[in-house]
């Protein structure tokens, strides 16, 4: 069971809104040209756990997501189709980074790597309905500020690369990109926003307060995760906290991993035989 499987139905009603104020959680790079908008580009992560028993609490309320926006996010720069590259010092060139390679255990029998182009999304929160949806989640000690909804929020997506290794018995796909930018009004308390989303995903307020005070807002993005599901869970290498889920599929294990390391992230999927310890050590060599 990959990651992109768990939790989703129970996450499905809040989904909107924690992107919208996740996406806030960005430590700022520059002002606008027109002074009216902050930029922001995520530096660390926090995992933070939620519970099947919220997530279930949360599927079940009477609230229509799609009013969560004012009107449908927009893509206003297409990224198109990947495109097929033949090495990784041609996709570095492509996206302006050095493309890491895993150093991996046996030599694979093939390789590949495609392109992912530029993209950019804009969408307008209807702080209303947000309101709305923090309270009937039981949130009543945070409010949304009006300007979260005055102006659109804009994300820009860099290019990024997929890189892909088959070997006599496994399959590895790696995704490595640059974090997006994400363009906001003025007038938004990151801290504020912070604290409503763990709020909404169940924590306390006396836990939400102590966490958000451990929380440097202005450069960490919070990453929420289902904390009792068998086979999810926080690793750590190398001081680097990575997201893991692992499951079987087919008889084929399947694991996949996330994490962070400084302005650029990783997504590594892997299928076969191929042990955690392996994969773990992945992370230590992808710099």
């Amino acid at each position: 069971m990959t990651i992109n499987r768990i939790g989703r139905r129970g996450l499905t009603a809040v989904a909107g809104l924690v992107l919208a104020i996740a996406l806030l959680a960005l430590p700022p790079v520059q002002a606008a040209a027109d002074q009216l908008l902050k930029v922001f580009r995520v530096q660390s992560v926090v995992f933070v756990p939620i519970s099947q028993d919220r997530m279930r609490e949360l599927e079940q309320l009477d609230f229509d997501e799609n009013t969560l926006f004012v009107a449908e996010p927009t893509v206003v720069v297409d990224p198109g189709e990947p495109t097929n590259v033949a090495s990784a010092a041609e996709a570095s060139a492509l996206v302006g980074f050095p493309v890491a390679e895993p150093n991996l255990p046996d030599a694979p029998l093939n390789d590949g790597y495609r392109v992912q182009g530029q993209t950019a999304m804009e969408f307008q929160v209807n702080v209303d309905s947000a309101r709305q949806l923090l309270e009937l989640a039981g949130v009543t000690d945070v409010t949304l500020p009006d300007a979260l909804g005055s102006g659109p929020i804009r994300a820009d997506v860099p290019p990024s690369v997929i890189s892909s290794y088959r070997g006599a018995n496994y399959e590895l796909t790696l995704v490595q990109g640059t974090s997006p930018a994400v363009s906001v009004p003025e007038g938004v308390e990151l801290s504020q926003l912070g604290v409503a989303m763990l709020r909404l995903l169940g924590t306390s307020p006396e836990q939400a307060a102590q966490l958000s005070s451990q929380i440097d807002w202005s450069t960490t993005f919070v990453f929420p995760f289902p904390a009792d599901v068998n086979g999810v869970r926080t690793v750590s290498v190398d001081g680097i906290t990575a997201l893991l889920a692992s499951g079987r599929d087919d008889g084929r294990r399947d694991t996949q991993l996330y994490w962070q390391r400084g302005e650029r992230f990783y997504v590594l999927s892997a299928s076969g035989n191929v042990g955690e310890d392996v994969l773990l050590g992945l992370i230590s060599s992808l710099r």
